[in-house]
């Protein structure tokens, strides 16, 4: 998604909203609710689903690319926001990045 036309951009994701394009001069935020965990915990995941040959084969490949493409899509954000220490230190983990903590304010 091209979003080069803005000078500020808000996103909101646990998967591929950080992607988007953005000019050099806009400042990117994003919302993390955390690191895609299909990707950054495959074996977790995977174990508890009955898949089949082509399945088990298959996928581990375009899990690890999927994971260089989301290593690489984490570098465009210019700030990162969590909304706990946990997904701040996930976000940490898995990008190598810092994320201001804004906890949810329960009602």
């Amino acid at each position: 998604m091209d979003l080069s036309e803005y000078e500020l951009v808000l996103s909101s994701s646990s998967s591929y909203a950080k992607g988007v394009r953005t000019s050099r001069d806009a400042i990117h935020v994003c919302y993390c609710h955390t690191p895609m965990r299909w990707v950054w915990s495959y074996d977790n995941y995977s174990s508890r689903e009955s898949f089949g040959f082509t399945q088990r084969t298959v996928l581990p490949v375009l899990m690890r690319a999927l994971r260089r493409w989301d290593e690489e899509a984490s570098r465009q954000p210019d700030h990162f926001v969590a909304n706990s220490r946990v997904v701040a230190e996930r976000i940490r983990k898995a990008y190598g990045r810092t994320a201001e903590v804004i906890p949810r304010q329960l009602k």
